[in-house]
């Protein structure tokens, strides 16, 4: 089958003994899989092996030779789960982003297999893990970044965190959310966004003045 670049439909049926299924079977099964693509036109008609096909015949060879015996389930290691992450580690400094979606998250693309390949912008509206709207907001993040996913990339995520993950993770007490209720009212006057601002400019203008002083 190698001479085809496109292997006709009768070079099939003289090379594959089938067993259970009849050829026009198989290829539909193998075409809705997306493991085989069909190519009708004048110059070409006939299937090859699709990218996905390829890595299940590597699969085939591989168990064939013994070694491996088995797939598990499928865990994230991906960029999801590298946002996701991003947002508990965001959360375990004590905030949360507030508005945390794919227009707010910026992917080195020439560096993406790299740590720092991920950068998070637009943090005026975040608030302190300690605020009564904090569990709203920090599931409404997690629910977002899901659902860009599966809209974009049609990519299912089984799990994602939630505050209950994070409230276990950091102790957060229910306390704490009543003390941030009574304290909402009376001394926020700056938004947490606005207040992680000020301690970067006075970071900035500290290190401008002991720049100027040298």
């Amino acid at each position: 089958m190698l001479k085809y670049e496109f292997a006709p439909k009768s070079a099939l049926q003289s090379n594959i003994k089938l067993r259970k299924l009849p050829l026009k079977q198989l290829l539909g099964d193998l075409l809705n899989f997306d493991l085989l693509t069909y190519e009708g036109v004048k110059v070409h008609q006939g299937y090859r092996l699709t990218w996905k096909g390829f890595d299940y015949l590597a699969l085939h060879h591989i168990i064939g030779a013994g070694l491996i015996t088995s797939v598990g389930p499928r865990i994230g290691i991906g960029k999801e789960a590298d946002i996701h992450i991003i947002l508990i580690d965001i959360a375990k400094l004590g905030y949360v982003h507030g508005d945390y979606n794919e227009f707010n998250i910026i992917v080195d693309e020439e560096n993406v297999v790299s740590a720092n390949s991920i950068t998070i912008i637009d943090f005026p509206q975040c608030l302190k893990t300690s605020h009564h709207a904090a569990p709203e907001y920090f599931d409404r993040d997690s629910m977002s970044i899901k659902l860009f996913f599966e809209r974009r990339f049609k990519y299912v995520l089984d799990q994602i965190p939630t505050w209950a993950d994070i409230q276990a993770e950091l102790n957060l007490s229910e306390l704490d959310s009543n003390e941030a209720d009574f304290n909402s009212g009376q001394d926020e006057e700056k938004s947490d966004g606005e207040e992680i601002f000020e301690v970067l400019q006075s970071d900035i203008e500290n290190e401008e003045n002991h720049e100027i002083s040298k």
